[in-house]
């Protein structure tokens, strides 16, 4: 029947999909760090109630295997009502060594894209050849800048994103369920990246070059969108400059953080990741959204017609298997790679809530208002 033929091809369509990504990812080179170290790097970060984490996450840069006269830190607070602001000034005083620069969103008419706002108001005074990101609740390794510098000496490719693997507590599905979520979608973006299919990062930990920004426009025409900007300068610096995009597979260039603690949080978040995907400048990222949007609502459809109608037995059940197979060897080669092989236990529970929640947050996603740090954010 021509029903079960079209509905094989999707399918197929999805395989080959991971198919490219998965060998996307292991032809993606893993480029050691060097001793040699000339870049010089302003380190941004847009900061908004904060204090349980940011004094940390400035000690990790304190702690940089690299010369303090080769970066600058530059933090920018938006509208915290902790103590943010209060304990990277105390940071600034107690380490006047380092070069840290601290500015506010506070007098700014922004009305939605405040994370952009803060990344230009950022590099409005950056001195760096290189822009490197991060958040406020990130920790980052030692070698984190030695790691992007050497590969960008080497390379001299104009945007580099790196590894983000949350860390999560075992027994706590939750958190299993993202930290899995979020390693599969690391080595999706070093797959699509290698491959050329298309282009993903993440602002965590993400670097460019600041005459590269300044040559595609920064975040012209993205302003009105409250996230993504880590994705629209990355589609913009690709057009612009054809295989100069890179993502750096290595573990000493891997910024770790935390995982939203409760369902909520977590769908709230990822709404407002997904509320961008209409306004992608690649287009194929739109078209492979939706076949995977397409993918997942069919599975429960096609495994109740394929156990219930003899004549779809075998194609149905066939291809569910196959595509089954296919994501597990994928998850298994990226959990080995980053050391997260233990969240394979929770594969079968974890498998079920990503099929609901990729329906869910694929539907509500372009229709739904979301809060972010207090903040409702309107479509």
């Amino acid at each position: 029947m021509w029903w079960i033929s079209l509905l094989v091809l999707l399918f197929l369509a999805y395989i080959l999909l991971i198919l490219v990504y998965h060998q996307g990812f292991e032809r993606t080179p893993i480029v050691e760090r060097s001793a040699k170290r000339h870049t010089s790097i302003s380190i941004v970060i847009p900061v908004r109630n904060e204090a349980a984490n940011i004094a940390a996450l400035l000690q990790d840069i304190r702690e940089q295997q690299y010369s303090i006269e080769l970066f600058e830190i530059i933090v920018v607070d938006d509208h915290s009502t902790d103590q943010t602001l209060q304990l990277v000034q105390k940071f600034q005083e107690t380490h006047p060594e380092l070069s840290i620069q601290i500015l506010e969103l506070r007098h700014s008419k922004v009305e939605q894209a405040f994370k952009k706002a803060a990344i230009e108001m950022a590099l409005a005074n950056a001195t760096g050849t290189l822009i490197l990101t991060t958040d406020g609740d990130c920790r980052v390794p030692s070698y984190w800048l030695q790691s992007f510098a050497s590969y960008y000496e080497k390379e001299h490719c104009k945007l580099m994103t790196g590894p983000v693997k949350f860390e999560y507590r075992p027994g706590r599905l939750v958190e299993e369920f993202q930290a899995l979520d979020f390693v599969c979608m690391m080595g999706i973006t070093a797959g699509a990246i290698q491959t050329g299919l298309h282009h993903m990062g993440n602002g965590a930990n993400l670097c460019y070059e600041r005459a590269a920004f300044d040559e595609v426009g920064g975040y012209k025409d993205n302003s009105n969108y409250a996230s993504g900007d880590d994705l629209f300068l990355m589609h913009k610096i690709a057009a612009r400059f054809p295989g100069q995009v890179r993502f750096v597979k290595n573990l000493e260039a891997q910024v770790v953080t935390k995982p939203q603690e409760t369902w909520l949080a977590f769908l709230q978040q990822r709404l407002r990741w997904s509320s961008k995907s209409t306004a992608y400048q690649e287009k194929q990222m739109t078209f492979i959204l939706g076949l995977v949007y397409l993918v997942n609502l069919l599975t429960p459809v096609i495994l109740l017609i394929g156990l219930c109608y003899g004549p779809a037995r075998m194609p149905l059940l066939g291809i569910l298997g196959i595509k089954w197979l296919v994501d597990l060897r994928f998850l298994h080669v990226v959990t080995g790679y980053f050391n997260m092989r233990r969240l394979m236990r929770s594969i079968i529970p974890i498998g079920v809530l990503h099929i609901l929640y990729i329906v869910g947050v694929g539907t509500l996603g372009t229709l739904v208002s979301f809060d972010w740090k207090g903040r409702k954010i309107r479509r």
